[in-house]
């Protein structure tokens, strides 16, 4: 089985909708095809886990790479799992304020802890978009 994490950046005029859109279709789709995971939308960008059989991935990314919904498409991590940390999660959204608030919201429903690089992307991406809203904000 394989992970795999990547970030785009969605096209500027998509909206909730959309974005409900997108989870809705993703976990009828996955579930198809036996893979699980999760999708963060924060400040424009997406950040989506994988995790299912590779070929199941490999198929699926060639569709996502060519989706216009969004662009800037680039994989963070990509490995080998022995088993899925989010069997139950089809595709879904985690919302939380801030990284600390992912983290937990991850933690408590992961059933197998996640490669730590998986994990250590999360908050980077995170953090990342909470440094371009305070300097908006500013």
């Amino acid at each position: 089985m394989k992970s795999l994490l990547y970030r785009s950046v969605a096209r500027a005029d998509l909206g909730s909708d959309d974005i409900f859109e997108i989870v809705r279709h993703s976990s009828e789709n996955n579930g198809a095809r036996g893979l699980s995971g999760f999708l963060i939308y924060q400040q424009g960008q997406f950040l989506q886990l994988l995790e299912g059989e590779a070929s199941q991935i490999d198929d699926l990314l060639a569709k996502v790479r060519c989706d216009p919904r969004h662009h800037s498409f680039e994989v963070l991590c990509e490995g080998s799992i022995e088993r899925k940390s989010f069997p139950n999660w089809r595709m879904h959204r985690v919302i939380a304020p801030d990284s600390n608030a992912m983290i937990d919201r991850i933690a408590e429903a992961q059933e197998h802890p996640l490669p730590s690089e998986v994990l250590s992307a999360a908050v980077e991406f995170f953090e990342t978009n909470q440094r371009t809203r305070d300097n908006q904000a500013a």
